[in-house]
């Protein structure tokens, strides 16, 4: 399949190289800002043609993989449409927002839909797709057998899923991940105070996901807090500088109690 970017941030960076992989063909890279997209273009094995122009866009690939912000998302399909979707109706367009309904695209395009890679992106960290959840998503039936053959040659793990279903796990994902991010970033700083470093605390908390593919977060629940051992509690209360911290500590502990 020949494929044209739109976007060249977290997203791209990762999934570019991928369907390279896989035998498919970047034919352009569209960005905001052309260094972008030029950067990203020059990660790949083969030379890619860069724009920051929507009316440089080329209409002859088989699919539009717009990777942008749910933010930016509604103004390039806008300014798409208005300057050449007479020329980009009967290619296949997919966005990769986790938040934005398929109806961003417009009803004239015959085959629209959402290839939503569930993880986490960072352009200093490539992803490898083989271990990244897809939910798909297309306006007809048709159109989603070819998005699910593209999805099932990027990774063995994909679900279809409504828009309505898609918001229930960018919410998971934004609990499980950056919560836990912060979290983690709370730790770091408990750490350094004690001078410590952060790379102490890194095996349990890789074991700590580990056990989850084994047992429900319930059941894995272990700490103060599960045994209501109030005396550590509140010792770790008292270490705790920042008001908000305590804040923090005190609603989770609430959490873990009431179910465990």
């Amino acid at each position: 399949m020949t494929i044209t970017l739109i976007g060249a941030g977290n997203v791209a960076t990762s999934l570019a190289p991928a369907l390279i992989q896989k035998g498919h063909t970047i034919k352009q890279i569209f960005s905001r800002h052309l260094s972008t997209a030029q950067h990203l273009a020059a990660t790949l094995p083969l030379p890619v043609p860069c724009t920051d122009s929507y009316e440089d866009i080329q209409t002859e690939s088989d699919c539009y993989i717009y990777c942008l912000t749910d933010n930016a998302l509604p103004e390039a399909v806008r300014r798409l449409n208005e300057l050449k979707g007479e020329h980009l109706s009967h290619a296949m367009h997919l966005h990769t927002a986790g938040s934005v309904p398929l109806s961003v695209f417009p009803f004239t395009w015959e085959r629209t839909g959402i290839l939503y890679p569930f993880n986490s992106f960072s352009r200093q960290v490539l992803q490898d797709f083989a271990n990244v959840t897809l939910l798909i998503e297309a306006n007809n039936a048709d159109t989603l057998s070819e998005i699910r053959v593209l999805a099932q040659s990027l990774s063995p793990m994909v679900y279809e899923a409504d828009s309505e279903q898609r918001g229930y796990v960018h919410l998971a994902g934004n609990i499980a991940n950056c919560f836990t991010n912060c979290l983690a970033d709370m730790a770091r700083e408990q750490l350094e105070r004690a001078g410590l470093p952060f790379e102490i605390i890194l095996p349990v908390m890789h074991h700590t996901v580990d056990k989850l593919h084994r047992l429900t977060p319930r059941e894995a629940q272990t700490g103060p807090a599960a045994r209501r051992d109030t005396n550590t509690m509140n010792k770790h209360l008292q270490l705790l500088t920042s008001e908000k911290d305590r804040q923090i500590y005190t609603l989770l502990t609430e959490k873990i109690i009431s179910y465990t």
